[in-house]
């Protein structure tokens, strides 16, 4: 079955359908527990976030993990432009996020596929589906 993934933006919002959340903000991450399981009794499958530099800190790491242990998580752009292969590694590995979408660079693959080191190759498995 498709997940159906809540969409929220970092940014303040610009339109009054969008979702605010600031994942430094523990209120924020509150409210979006509530938004995620609903007021019928059903839930979402996840969230879809703004990407923020502090997800890659101490704390974002560990409110971004607590994330990922309940819900599927994705990350969208506004990363550095293009997007780096050192952001997309800590944001799977260290996040544990699901989904990264994002303006990876025609590089990219490349990159991934030349590093051998061990923490890339445990990548290459958690990619292709074999953690």
């Amino acid at each position: 079955f498709p997940k159906l993934l809540l969409i929220t933006t970092a940014d303040e919002p610009t339109h009054d359908f969008e979702l605010h959340v600031d994942m430094t903000n523990p209120e924020k991450i509150i409210e979006l527990e509530g938004w995620l399981r609903g007021r019928d009794g059903g839930s979402l499958d996840g969230i879809y976030m703004q990407y923020q530099k502090a997800m890659l800190g101490i704390e974002g790491q560990n409110v971004m993990r607590n994330l990922a242990s309940r819900y599927s998580v994705g990350i969208w752009g506004a990363n550095p432009v293009p997007d780096d292969w050192n952001t997309f590694h800590s944001l799977v590995t260290e996040c544990h996020v699901s989904y990264v979408n994002s303006s990876l660079p025609r590089h990219f693959r490349r990159k991934m596929k030349r590093s051998m080191s061990a923490n890339t190759l445990a990548m290459n498995a958690i990619l292709v589906g074999k953690e």
